[in-house]
């Protein structure tokens, strides 16, 4: 069934849809091409602060192939975020006024 058939995604517990798991098939994460994180705060580096759970600080780091991006509001730009050893940047953060390029991963 493909993702966007009727009933192939509910609301899940924060209230965000999601795919159906007995509808849907896993991709392994070294075949994905982009991956869109999320981020409370970016700095023009690409340095981020997410919701504080880590999951895409040990999930980035497996999928080898994709560019990282963030979609983000200018206001929610800082200066400086200090950055752990484990804390993943990302590849460019698109707000409504600019495109902040970051180097590569």
């Amino acid at each position: 069934m493909r993702a966007y058939a009727p009933g192939a995604w509910q609301s899940g517990v924060f209230g965000i849809r999601e795919p159906v798991p007995e509808l849907s098939r896993e991709i392994e994460p070294e075949r994905i091409d982009l991956v869109i994180c999320p981020c409370t705060a970016f700095d023009a580096a690409g340095r981020r602060i997410g919701m504080g759970a880590g999951y895409y600080d040990r999930f980035l780091p497996l999928c080898t192939r994709a560019a990282v991006i963030a979609a983000a509001f200018e206001r929610q730009r800082v200066r400086r975020i200090p950055a752990r050893p484990w804390d993943c940047s990302v590849d460019a953060v698109f707000t409504e006024r600019h495109v902040f390029w970051t180097k590569k991963r």
